[in-house]
This record gives structure tokens, C-alpha cells and sequence, in this order.
């Protein structure tokens, strides 16, 4: 059984429904002779998106993307740049309860499963559409961006939804958006190639840093693209904890003692990475991921997992099982 935690989808529906709840503001899909795009932003229009790949909006190509990538099981997940943590709160609690709605549908009872996107700029209403996404419409948990929309995951204004993922037992895919440094990165892809994967570091470092795995112990967070460089430099915080009274203030333990709480994706696009990120962690915390249908997807990811020194049983764990176990999917 081989199941992938990171694939991104948006069905094309969402983008009629939006427009019905949110007007101008709501994202817009539409077609040129170079194939789809997307214009999101405030005011719509300010960023164009595109071209992008079928398969991120038509159900049947998206299944037979995963598919022919060898993937029996699939949690899709909204792509980062839909998030829309910048519109009003208003908005934005309309446009992810839109969402949502439409990717259960999209869900079945064997083979296709979604993860929730939420409104991190209402904490409370991302909470009780949390729940609502968890419970009523059968969502296997939820992605949420490495800050948002510039507020850090620490902030204490999102003890609301933290409560409530850690009562609900579900996973937290991290995923990295509005990354730190952009004005930097603006030439050779290096906003993804580098700032996302600095995000998602950033984001750990606060998760655990400003007490959000103390205070919220039962937390599962998955962090995209293996983790950024999180584990690099776990030993430069454990040190920072050891000598700097500011790296203690929300804690009682070293960094490194909040480890478990993390799951690690398998998109590290380097064998030895994801072998030492494996051996860091336990293969029991490592599940594969695509990052389908995008550009920086890992297109054979199951030939990547079987060139890394694991067992029979830790690649089983690594291929499927443990995305079965975490994510609560049928055939654990």
C-alpha cells in the first residue's frame, strides 16, 4: 500500500462557488492558449498564476497523475497560493467552507481522502470549521501555511485552533507560503527553492520555541519537503537553549526534545537526505509525499523510498503505513 500525503487539488467547482460567495475578491480561474491560470490577490488581478497543470482542477486527471506516480491512496490538499489568509475574515471563512465542501465530494470511502484548508486570520472560526471539516464531512485533517499571511504559528491568538486540532487527534500539514526573505529571492526559482523549505523550518522553530508543543503536547505536526532544514540545525538550537536565556522563555526542555511531535514528508530530492532525516527521526515519523502536480513534485516517489537504506518493514512503514496510522484512512 503506498499512499502520498502531499498532492495538491482545487476542483474546478471551487472556483464557481467562491464567486458566488465572494465576488471580485474570490479567486478566479480561467484559460488561455497556454493552458490554466489562476488570479488571486487583493484586488483580484495583482498576482497571475499560470500555466498551471490540469490536474490540479479536473478530479479524473488528478487520480491518474497519483496513479500512474504508483500511489494507491491520496489526501489532497488546497495548493498554497489559494490559501487567502490576506482577505477579510469574512471572506475568508466563506471561501474555506466553500472548499471544503467541495473536496469531500471529491473524496471516496477507499482510495481518495482531503485535508482542510481553514481561516487562520479568525482563530475561533478556524477552529469550528476545523471541527466541522474533521467531523461532518469526514476531512482526514487539515494544511495550514508556515505563517499567516505574516503572523507567526507561536502567536498566542491561535491557541483557539491548536486547542482544537490536538482534541479532534488529526495531523497539521505544514505547508510553507509567504515566505520570509522573498525580496531577496525574486531571481532563479529561489523563492521555492530555498525560501520554502526556510519557512517551513522558521515555522517548526516557533512551534517549538514559543511553547505551542508544551502547551499543546498531543500536536501532529507534518512538515513539508522533508522538514526544510530543521533538522540541520536542531543541534544549533538545542545549543542556543543551553546559553541564551530568551531560547528558554516558553520552554522547560531542549528543542530537540519536541521532535516527536513532527512528521517528515519524503520530498528532499536527495537520497542521503531523506535517509539521515530517517535516521533522525525514525522511520516512523517519515511518510512519502509528491508535491503533485507541481514542477518540484517527486514524480517516482516509490522508487525514491526503495533507493534509501531501510528494512522491508521501514519501508512499508515509509510507503504507507504510517500515513494509514496518522491520518486515521481505511486498511490500518
Amino acid at each position: 500500500m503506498v499512499v502520498d500525503i502531499h498532492a495538491h487539488a482545487v476542483p474546478e467547482r471551487v472556483f464557481w462557488e467562491w464567486a458566488k460567495v465572494a465576488g471580485q475578491e474570490a479567486p478566479r480561474l480561467g484559460r488561455t492558449g497556454e493552458g490554466w491560470f489562476v488570479e488571486a490577490g487583493i484586488p483580484v488581478g495583482e498576482v497571475r498564476l499560470g500555466p498551471l497543470p490540469r490536474e490540479l482542477f479536473d478530479r479524473c486527471a488528478a487520480v491518474k497523475r497519483v496513479r500512474d506516480a504508483g500511489i494507491d491512496r491520496v489526501l489532497f490538499s488546497i495548493p498554497p497560493f489559494l490559501f487567502q489568509y490576506e482577505l477579510p475574515v469574512d471572506k475568508a471563512r466563506e471561501l474555506a467552507r466553500v472548499f471544503n465542501d467541495v473536496l469531500a465530494g471529491w473524496t471516496d470511502s477507499d482510495s481518495v481522502f482531503g485535508l482542510a484548508t481553514v481561516p487562520l486570520g479568525d482563530p475561533g472560526a478556524a477552529a469550528r470549521e476545523t471541527e466541522r471539516a474533521v467531523r461532518d464531512l469526514g476531512l482526514r485533517g487539515v494544511e495550514i501555511a508556515s505563517n499567516v499571511a505574516g503572523k507567526e504559528l507561536d502567536d498566542p491568538s491561535l491557541w483557539p485552533f491548536w486547542e482544537a486540532v490536538e482534541t479532534l487527534g488529526v495531523p497539521a500539514l505544514v505547508h510553507p507560503h509567504y515566505v520570509a526573505g522573498a525580496d531577496r529571492m525574486r531571481q532563479y526559482y529561489l523563492r521555492n527553492l530555498v525560501g520554502n523549505p526556510l519557512d517551513t523550518t522558521l515555522a517548526a522553530a516557533r512551534l517549538i520555541l514559543g511553547g505551542v508543543l508544551e502547551r499543546f503536547p498531543g500536536l501532529k505536526i507534518c512538515l513539508s519537503h522533508a522538514g526544510g532544514y530543521l533538522l540541520a540545525g536542531l543541534g544549533r538550537l538545542d545549543h542556543g537553549y543551553r546559553v541564551r536565556a530568551e531560547v528558554r522563555q516558553a520552554i522547560p526542555r531542549l528543542p530537540s526534545a519536541y521532535l516527536d511531535n513532527f512528521y517528515f514528508d519524503t520530498i528532499g530530492h536527495e537520497a542521503a537526505w531523506c535517509s539521515f532525516v530517517a535516521s533522525r527521526v525514525g522511520a516512523d515519523h517519515v511518510l512519502l509525499g509528491t508535491d503533485l502536480p507541481f514542477d518540484m513534485a517527486d514524480v517516482n516517489p516509490v522508487s525514491s523510498v526503495n533507493h534509501l537504506s531501510f528494512s522491508p518493514s521501514e519501508r512499508t512503514q515509509v510507503l504507507g503505513l504510517n500515513a494509514l496510522r496518522l491520518f486515521n484512512l481505511p486498511g490500518c
